[in-house]
C-alpha cells in the first residue's frame, strides 16, 4: 500500500515515489522521513518540508542543522534556509518491532574507508552490522556486488535496503557538483539509528567512516558538527545512547591503506583493491574518488592498476582543476601526499603538472620523506 511520507513545497511524497516497496525492512519513523525529505528537498531545491509524523527535536535547531548540511559550498546549487513542519495525519508505517543485539552499525558502501571500519569493528569484537543503502546512485550495482563479496569473505550478513531516487540523482548530477548527494550521510545515519534504536545493547555506535582529511567544516555531512549534532538528535529522538562516530578521526586514507596492507589483508583475506570507490562504479580513473584512491595506493606502497584510465594522466582535468589550483589551501599532509604521488607518476603527467611538481617537490623533499615514513609505519588503535 502506498504510504505518505510528507510534502516538499506542497508536493506530496509517497513511498511509491521513492521506490519504497517493502516497508518492513525498517520503520519509517519521523527521523527517517525527515532525512529522506531533506535529500529530496536538496534535489528539488526547496526550503519547505512537511513531515507526516511527530517532531523529535527543537524545530529551530533542526532547521538550522539541516540547512547547514545542504549548504555544502562545494556542490549546492544555492543557499538553503529550511522551514520544517510536522503534521500527524495518520499515514504512518507500522513500526517493525523486531529487536536486535548489535552494538555497532557500519554505513557500508564497499569502499576503502567503510570496509576498513568494518574490519576495525571485527578486530574489536563488536556485534557489528554493515548497512548498505541503494538509492539509485550511479555506482549502485557495483557497490552492491562488492558489498556482498566482502561480507561473504568476512562472514557477516549485511542489511540491504533499497530505495529509488535515481530520477533525482540523474536530474541533479550537474546541479549538485562533484558527484555529491545532498544530505547523503544524514540519510545513512538516520536509517542506521532507527535500527540501533531497537537494539538490546544499552549503547550503540554508528560508524560513518570518514577519515582525517574529510572531517572539516567544508564537508558539511562529515564535519565534527555533523557527528556531534546527529548524536545529539538520535539520543533525543530515541532516548537511547546512540553515538555517530568514525574510527579514523586521526588517520588519512593513505595511512588506512598502509595499515590494511600490513595487517588486515592476511587476517581477513581482503586487499584494498577489492573495494570500490569510483563515482561511476567502473574505476573510471577520471573522477575525484579514483584520484584519491590512486593517491592512497601510491603513498602506501600498495600496487593496483585496475583503472580504466590512469588517473595521473589527468585527461579529465581532475587533478589540475580540483587540487593544483587550490594547492596552497590543502592541509600539509595532503600536499605532501599529492606531491609524492604526482612525482611517482611524473613520466605520464601532463606538462603543466610535471612543471608544477618539478618546481615544488625540491622544497618539500625532506617533509615528504618524513611523511612517507609516517604512512608506512602507522598503527591504528
Amino acid at each position: 500500500m502506498d504510504k505518505k511520507l510528507g510534502a516538499i513545497n506542497g508536493r506530496e511524497i509517497t513511498s511509491s515515489l521513492i521506490g519504497l516497496t517493502d516497508p518492513q525492512l525498517y520503520n519509517i519513523d519521523s527521523v527517517v522521513k525527515t532525512s529522506l525529505l531533506t535529500t529530496l528537498a536538496g534535489y528539488l531545491e526547496s526550503d519547505s518540508i512537511t513531515v507526516y509524523g511527530n517532531a523529535f527535536a527543537d524545530s529551530k535547531f533542526l532547521q538550522t542543522f539541516l540547512s547547514y548540511i545542504l549548504n555544502d559550498k562545494r556542490a549546492a546549487p544555492r543557499d538553503f534556509n529550511l522551514l520544517l513542519n510536522f503534521v500527524s495525519n495518520g499515514s504512518v508505517f507500522h513500526p517493525n518491532q523486531d529487536s536486535n543485539s548489535y552494538d555497532c552499525l557500519v554505513s557500508f558502501s564497499g569502499g576503502i574507508d567503510s570496509t576498513a571500519g568494518l574490519m576495525y569493528s571485527l578486530d574489536a569484537k563488536r556485534k557489528v552490522l554493515p548497512v548498505w543503502i541503494g538509492f539509485g546512485q550511479k555506482n549502485e550495482n557495483r557497490e552492491l556486488a562488492v558489498v556482498n563479496e566482502l561480507c561473504k569473505k568476512l562472514n557477516v550478513q549485511p542489511w540491504i535496503i533499497k530505495l529509488d531516487l535515481a530520477r533525482y540523482v540523474d536530474a541533479g548530477w550537474s546541479r549538485w557538483k562533484s558527484g555529491i548527494i545532498p544530505a547523503r550521510n544524514l540519510l545513512f545515519a538516520s536509517i542506521a539509528a532507527e535500527i540501533a534504536s531497537r537494539s538490546n545493547s544499552p549503547s550503540v555506535d554508528i560508524l560513518l567512516c570518514a577519515h582525517k582529511e574529510e572531517i572539516t567544516p567544508v564537508n558539511t555531512d562529515k564535519s565534527q558538527r555533523f557527528y556531534d549534532s546527529t548524536t545529539l538528535l538520535f539520543n533525543s529522538a530515541y532516548k537511547k545512547n546512540i553515538r555517530v562516530t568514525t574510527p579514523f578521526y586521526s588517520y588519512t586514507k593513505p595511512e588506512i591503506v598502509s595499515y590494511w596492507s600490513r595487517y588486515w589483508t592476511d587476517r581477513y583475506g581482503i586487499s584494498p583493491g577489492e573495494t570500490t570507490s569510483c563515482y561511476l562504479g567502473n574505476n573510471c580513473g577520471s573522477c575525484k574518488a579514483c584520484f584519491n584512491r590512486a593517491v592512497a595506493f601510491t603513498c602506501s606502497g600498495y600496487k593496483n592498476d585496475h583503472f580504466l584510465q590512469d588517473p595521473f594522466i589527468d585527461q579529465s582535468n581532475t587533478i589540475w582543476g580540483g587540487y593544483i589550483t587550490r594547492f596552497d589551501s590543502l592541509e600539509s599532509e595532503r600536499q605532501l601526499d599529492i606531491l609524492y604521488s604526482l612525482n611517482s607518476h611524473i613520466d605520464i603527467a601532463p606538462p603543466r603538472i610535471a612543471k608544477f611538481v618539478e618546481y615544488h617537490y625540491p622544497h618539500f623533499r625532506n617533509a615528504i620523506k618524513k611523511r612517507q615514513k609516517q604512512i608506512r609505519n602507522v598503527l591504528i588503535s
